[in-house]
């Protein structure tokens, strides 16, 4: 099996949302970059968003500085490795009010990110090609 038919059935098994159920607060991304470069900006978009970082075992925990409607607003980003420098990205709420979280995912994180995501579930494709 060629690599890119490889990688296009992770992609396929990774971005399937028909199987799963869908959640207004959940999303995934894919990045053909490596790992470092992929929590660099994780940790960029939380430092302008006033989030706290942590980072441990291929997750980045962002939690908000700032009380919110139900509490502060507490974000995970699993990072998984496909291959050295090609990853894809689960983000999904882990506390806090979900209309907050969908305000700082669309206006900061899906925004800051542009540079550096290949696609996000449901099919947004970068203009640019990452190769």
């Amino acid at each position: 099996m060629h690599l890119t038919s490889f990688l296009f059935l992770l992609i396929s098994i990774f971005l399937d949302c028909s199987k799963r159920r869908k959640r207004e607060d959940e999303a995934r991304f894919t990045v053909k970059k490596p790992a470092s470069i992929i929590v660099s900006k994780l940790e960029e978009v939380a430092s302008n968003e006033s989030f706290n970082v942590k980072e441990k075992d291929g997750t980045v925990t962002m939690q908000s500085i700032k009380q919110g409607r139900k509490g502060q607003l507490a974000i995970d980003a699993e990072i998984f490795e496909i291959t050295p420098s090609f990853h894809v990205v689960e983000v999904s709420k882990k506390s806090g009010d979900t209309m907050e979280y969908k305000q700082f995912f669309d206006q900061g994180m899906k925004t800051s990110l542009k540079d550096i995501v290949w696609t996000w579930q449901g099919g947004d494709q970068q203009v640019e090609n990452q190769e």
